[in-house]
């Protein structure tokens, strides 16, 4: 996991997209609550992955390219 700091320099200088970004271009995500929210880096790939809890009580994993903003994996669970 990246740690906060590193994560705020990154959007600072535009090598990610920020929360707000994401946020603003993927609307299940505030169709719900956020549970979890991790930056994480493989390399010099950078992911969110983001655990929505919805109205209904099911909970989503949702796996972002935190370059580009692009949806990458979704899973559903119970």
């Amino acid at each position: 996991m990246v740690d906060p700091d590193h994560a705020a320099e990154l959007v600072s200088t535009g090598r990610i997209v920020s929360l707000d970004q994401l946020l603003s271009r993927h609307l299940v995500l505030t169709q719900g609550r956020l549970l979890d929210l991790e930056l994480e880096q493989n390399d010099d790939d950078f992911t969110y992955e983001v655990e929505v809890l919805h109205a209904d009580g099911h909970v989503s994993e949702y796996e972002f390219d935190a370059v580009t903003g692009k949806l990458l994996q979704e899973s559903f669970g119970e």
